[in-house]
Parts: structure tokens; C-alpha cells; sequence
């Protein structure tokens, strides 16, 4: 139809751009990629993938050094 969007293909694989932007300030905040692939800081993101709180709470348990004060 004329005029018609098709704004709703699920049939698309699509990036969820919450996820994208946490894991962008985790590198504004100096966080380098992680090798573990369920990390929200992994160098690539599954399409149709979302990360949430979990996801955060093992990021900083892995990211010990980062969340230690340097020493004096």
C-alpha cells in the first residue's frame, strides 16, 4: 500500500541501542573489551540481545582493578 510503513519486520535482526550505549560509556569510563562473550563489554553484541542489571553486576565484579583506588 501507498503510504504504508513497515516499521514492525521482526523478521530483521536488530541491535538494541540501550546495550549499545552502556557499553560505550563503559569505554568513557576507561573499560577495555572483555573476552567473555555474555560480558556487556565483549567486542561484538548478538543481534535481537539485550543486557540488563545481571549483566552490570558482572561487569564490575570483573573489573576489580578498575573499581580499586590507585594507590597513593
Amino acid at each position: 500500500r501507498a503510504g504504508q510503513w513497515l516499521d514492525n519486520d521482526d523478521s530483521q535482526p536488530r541491535m538494541d541501542l540501550l546495550t549499545a550505549l552502556l557499553h560505550e560509556i563503559g569505554h568513557t569510563l576507561g573499560l577495555d573489551h572483555h573476552p567473555d562473550p555474555a560480558s556487556l563489554m565483549a567486542e561484538t553484541l548478538a543481534p535481537n540481545t539485550r543486557k540488563f542489571a545481571d549483566d552490570l553486576d558482572s561487569l564490575f565484579a570483573t573489573e576489580q582493578d578498575w573499581l580499586s583506588a590507585p594507590a597513593p
